[in-house]
């Protein structure tokens, strides 16, 4: 009976400190338009990258957003980028920036900030 009062102490211990060292950092936080813009007011370091195709820009975007086309070579545009300051991502509706945050967190970027509903939402939000 000790011997296994023991034991489930020590599994008890073992589940405790094993979760102490599992505490994860979110990388990517999808933020609505009052957000965005408040964290584009307050961080004057955060790169704004939109990541829409050539015309869909060209019809309209957030104030110094960079277009970096979502496509095949995303990837590899990225590498103008600091990995270190704040990226801000947006799309037309929400989707290809959401796919675009996870190769920016698979890439090592630290803290990305991903425009739920897009550029549409935010557009409709500023009438």
């Amino acid at each position: 009976m000790l011997r296994t009062y023991i034991k489930t102490i020590l599994i008890v211990l073992g589940f405790g400190l094993s979760s102490c060292n599992s505490q994860t950092t979110e990388v990517i936080t999808v933020v609505n338009e009052e957000e965005f813009n408040t964290l584009l007011a307050n961080n004057s370091n955060a790169q704004l990258i939109d990541v829409r195709t050539v015309n869909e820009f060209n019809n309209g975007f957030i104030n110094n957003a960079e277009n970096i086309v979502y496509d095949i070579n995303f990837k590899n545009k990225l590498e103008a980028l600091d990995k270190t300051k704040p990226v801000m991502v947006y799309c037309k509706s929400g989707g290809r920036s959401a796919k675009a945050s996870k190769i920016l967190e698979a890439e090592g970027f630290k803290i990305v900030y991903d425009l739920d509903g897009g550029y549409d939402n935010y557009r409709k939000k500023a009438q």
